[in-house]
């Protein structure tokens, strides 16, 4: 179906999915890569800190679901070494602290999140989890695309079938529960695992 590869279509419908966070949605497109976003506005409520959200050079853009709890002390060190800050939001310290010190700077957050880092120098895309796995983080990936959501349902609407895994299904029924184990009840969806990026 050519609208599923149509993200304008996509977007519309993604326009619909609003319960995560209604008081913005946004959509950005950089070469092979787009990312939509609905935001809950808890922490600086200023549309410069709707998401999906640039660094100050735009090389990176970020999509981020969670709460940083440690981020006011990480600002003022960022601050300390020359880094500018156009908002007040957690958001802004994770977009330019990765800027800053790159994969490692995920270590010195408090808190609980998902988020995602595109780099649009090369071309490539972080994923973190949390330690805890607190806030939810779903991946599907074929030979043509990657697509990273916090609900399945969001990978509905660009994959046109997914298929059951009933292996999972029915470890679910023995076990009543997936614990330590990646895969959902669809083939090709994976959780990012707790405390971990790729």
């Amino acid at each position: 179906d050519s609208s599923k590869n149509d993200y304008e279509n996509i977007f519309k419908e993604f326009k619909k999915i609003n319960q995560r966070g209604p008081d913005s949605t946004k959509k950005i497109t950089r070469n092979n890569y787009t990312s939509m976003f609905h935001r809950l506005s808890i922490i600086d409520l200023n549309k410069r800190s709707d998401q999906p959200m640039f660094s100050s050079c735009k090389r990176y853009i970020m999509t981020f679901n969670g709460e940083i709890y440690n981020f006011i002390e990480l600002r003022r060190s960022l601050k300390n070494k020359g880094v500018k800050f156009k908002t007040k939001s957690d958001s802004e310290v994770i977009i330019n602290g990765f800027k800053k010190e790159g994969e490692k700077f995920v270590n010195k957050l408090r808190g609980m999140f998902a988020f995602s880092i595109w780099d649009n120098k090369k071309k490539k895309l972080y994923v973190f989890r949390d330690r805890l796995g607190q806030k939810p983080l779903y991946y599907f990936k074929d030979k043509n695309k990657i697509i990273v959501a916090s609900e399945i349902k969001y990978i509905t609407l660009i994959v046109d079938k997914l298929n059951i895994n009933y292996k999972t299904v029915h470890e679910f029924i023995v076990n009543a529960n997936l614990d330590g184990n990646n895969e959902t009840f669809f083939k090709k969806v994976l959780k990012v695992p707790a405390a971990y990026y790729f």
